[in-house]
């Protein structure tokens, strides 16, 4: 305690204004707060999962898809949304194929581009053609298609 005493005499020459401050009183816990605490904090440790509030789905779609809204991400989103929309809607539509088109034509139409055009077309093709077509007679010969084409077609034409 002496010692005590001539620490604050000394401290008194040093600054009276230190020296007039008093020490704040500490109080120690006793042995059964420590033992207690460790009880309290086991208990909360092992506390039932129902008492834990669960948090609720929508809550964390809701978190999920706000997600999707920050501005660095949006403008990815979008662009890669627009190109496949894009890509389905160019692959989506149908393009008329040639025999679409040359099943809607009718007999006289055919008649008339064959006559038009009949220097385009090879003699062997068309009776390849003639074979495959149902619709003209079976007994019409390679020599009859070429003296119509030689003989009464050119009339036609002319």
């Amino acid at each position: 305690m002496k010692n005590l005493e001539n620490i604050n005499e000394e401290l008194k020459g040093i600054s009276p204004l230190l020296s007039s401050i008093e020490k704040p009183t500490v109080e120690t816990p006793n042995a059964l707060y420590f033992e207690q605490m460790q009880q309290r904090v086991w208990g909360e440790i092992n506390q039932p999962t129902s008492a834990i509030q669960k948090e609720n789905w929508l809550d964390n779609l809701l978190q999920k898809v706000e997600g999707l809204f920050i501005p660095q991400y949006a403008l990815s989103y979008a662009v890669v949304l627009s190109f496949l929309v894009l890509s389905i809607s160019y692959f989506m539509v149908q393009k008329p194929t040639n025999e679409a088109t040359l099943s809607s034509l009718t007999d006289t139409e055919i008649q008339t581009y064959l006559a038009e055009n009949i220097d385009e077309f090879e003699e062997q093709t068309l009776m390849q053609e003639n074979a495959q077509t149902p619709s003209l007679e079976k007994s019409v010969s390679a020599e009859q298609i070429n003296n119509y084409l030689e003989n009464d077609f050119t009339t036609e034409l002319l």
